[in-house]
């Protein structure tokens, strides 16, 4: 591995397409890692890799979906910034 010494990548995704895409992506750069998609029907599974990032403002909606499993079922981290 170039860049990293993950075993897994976990990947939040709007539809199982958009999955799709990202692991035909992961794959095509040579990487074999497992793929663990979330989508808005198991977004308990968060809880297992702790994090997401959004590179973003706008974390609201996110927080708001992260509620109803608890506020410390996965920390969610992004970019804030002020225009």
């Amino acid at each position: 591995m170039t860049h990293s010494s993950t075993t897994e990548f976990w990947a939040q995704v709007q539809s199982t397409e958009h999955g799709s895409q990202f692991a035909r992506a992961a794959a095509s750069a040579g990487r074999n890692e497992i793929v663990h998609l979330v989508d808005k029907s198991n977004l308990a599974a968060l809880s297992k890799p702790g994090v997401v990032y959004y590179p973003g403002p706008g974390l609201g909606e996110d927080a708001f979906a992260r509620a109803g499993f608890g506020h410390g079922a996965w920390s969610l981290c992004g970019i804030t910034h002020t225009i």
